[in-house]
């Protein structure tokens, strides 16, 4: 196994894991909200299995379906992360 296939292995565990420490304990965090929790675990997961698959593919690019995967994690994530912060400003 090459080092690049060792590390996405890793970073799809510790995806896997956030998805699985939100799901536990999400709704302990000042601001998140149950759906807002639900969103955070899909996306960590995704990402998680967006590793997967890279390990499988070699490229984070290729398909095309996996950049836009991935492309879709980051967007949803960030989204996820204005919303919880200004959740908790209100």
């Amino acid at each position: 196994m090459s080092f690049s296939s060792v590390f996405n292995s890793v970073e799809a565990a510790w995806w896997i894991f956030l998805a699985a420490l939100t799901a536990m304990g999400g709704h302990r965090v000042r601001g998140m909200t149950a759906r807002l929790q639900g969103v955070f675990v899909l996306g960590f997961t995704a990402f998680g299995i967006s590793d997967v698959i890279e390990v499988y593919t070699g490229a984070w690019w290729r398909p095309v379906s996996l950049l836009m995967l991935k492309a879709a994690c980051l967007v949803g994530l960030a989204v996820s992360i204005y919303w919880l912060l200004r959740n908790r400003r209100a």
